[in-house]
């Protein structure tokens, strides 16, 4: 978690990162008024454009605001459980996205104590 820069856009983000590349699904849905900043990215990969992506990502300017700093404290499977608009959470989302059924029970066990980095 951290700030995030495209452009003139600048805001608090979360995104997850493998070997040094991101993955950032809800880059495409912000909560800035729900603006779609870019479309999703998968290994640093936009999948709109094919292309590399041009955001910035852990640019440490302002800070975290207080939801941020909440949001950051939540335990991972949590926040993936508290997603609204699926009824499975984020983890819907990922089945969605890898296109198979997960066992999210296996899931959760085997993510339990992951800990988000936060750029401040």
């Amino acid at each position: 978690m951290g700030e995030i820069r495209k452009n003139s856009h600048l805001f608090d983000h979360s995104w997850i990162e493998l070997e040094g590349k991101i993955i950032d699904l809800a880059i495409c849905m912000t909560m800035q008024n729900g603006m779609a900043l870019n479309a999703p990215l998968i290994l640093n990969i936009d999948l709109d454009s094919k292309q590399n992506h041009n955001i910035k990502y852990g640019v440490k300017e302002y800070g975290l605001d207080e939801p941020a700093l909440s949001i950051s404290q939540r335990p991972f499977n949590e926040y993936m459980d508290a997603y609204p608009n699926n009824k499975k959470g984020l983890w819907g989302i990922v089945e969605t996205i890898l296109n198979i059924n997960i066992d999210i029970k296996l899931f959760k066990e085997k993510y339990k104590n992951v800990k988000r980095k936060v750029y401040q």
